[in-house]
């Protein structure tokens, strides 16, 4: 299993790295098999929310701001399940914009779409 996050000094260059398969190490991955690297451009939150499951489900949130890229989403557990399928998962609609979060445990789910700065 790789290490999904890098964050730290790498021969003397700050990074700060995230891949989304687990089978690759963050820290020595090419730039194109990288969810988040040092290379982006700054990313902003736009959008924001709560959804609260009473247990196994989904929900579907449409964004309201507009976007440059198909936005990041960070998803954040009441109850400390580290998001990942199939836990706690977040997919959208590149055409809709619409986030369809999904997990399988009762809690309060926060969510933030960020977006690059261009």
């Amino acid at each position: 299993m790789g290490r999904r996050v890098f964050i730290g000094s790498d021969a003397g260059v700050m990074k700060f790295r995230a891949t989304n398969m687990s089978t690759i190490d963050s820290r020595y991955a090419d730039i194109s098999q990288l969810t988040v690297h040092e290379q982006m451009a700054p990313m902003v939150p736009k959008d924001s929310g709560q959804i609260t499951f009473g247990g196994a489900g989904s929900a579907n949130v449409g964004l309201t701001k507009s976007y440059s890229y198909p936005p990041f989403i960070l998803l954040k557990s009441s109850i400390g399940v580290v998001p990942g399928h199939p836990n706690l998962w977040a997919t959208i609609n590149v055409n809709s914009f619409v986030i369809t979060i999904s997990t399988r445990f009762a809690h309060t789910v926060t969510w933030c779409a960020f977006d690059e700065l261009v």
